[in-house]
């Protein structure tokens, strides 16, 4: 029987979908020896990533370098201290039809604007609007609220 890392690059990445748990953790150890167990989503594609590296030749050294500085400055940052700023530009107008009444909401530059009052968050209109706690980026059609980026 010919052991894993003999075959071809595509042979290899061929059969790794199709060989049980353990042979595939058995290939991954080959390339990764006293790795611990992972799940078998993350041993195949780790294992895929592998082979085709030393089939086709890894990062040029340009661009090994810029992963590396961009490694060190995520090591660097504040986990959690950047957030994905996915609100809607300043002059906006959001409307949801709620209870056959359409409400609008103006988005200003730090704020929302409902009735020409200031709102810090889409929830507390949501609130406003509803007398219940709300996702107020779901309640608006925006989908998720904002997330913090993980490093």
């Amino acid at each position: 029987m010919t052991r894993f890392h003999e075959l071809s690059t595509e042979e290899q990445l061929t059969r790794a979908n199709s060989l049980t748990y353990n042979d595939l953790l058995a290939a991954y150890r080959s390339y990764f020896p006293g790795s611990a167990e992972h799940p078998r989503s993350y041993i195949q594609r780790k294992l895929a990533c592998r082979v085709q590296e030393l089939a086709y030749g890894g990062l040029d050294a340009v661009t090994a370098n810029k992963a590396r500085e961009a490694k060190r400055n995520l090591k660097d940052a504040t986990p959690g201290a950047r957030l994905v700023n996915r609100t809607p530009l300043p002059g906006t107008r959001l409307t949801r039809d709620y209870r056959g009444q359409r409400y609008g909401v103006i988005v200003c530059d730090g704020y929302f604007e409902y009735c020409r009052k200031r709102y810090e968050s889409l929830g507390s209109i949501a609130l406003e609007i509803t007398g219940k706690r709300n996702n107020g980026w779901v309640f608006f059609g925006l989908g998720t609220p904002q997330r913090a980026v993980q490093p």
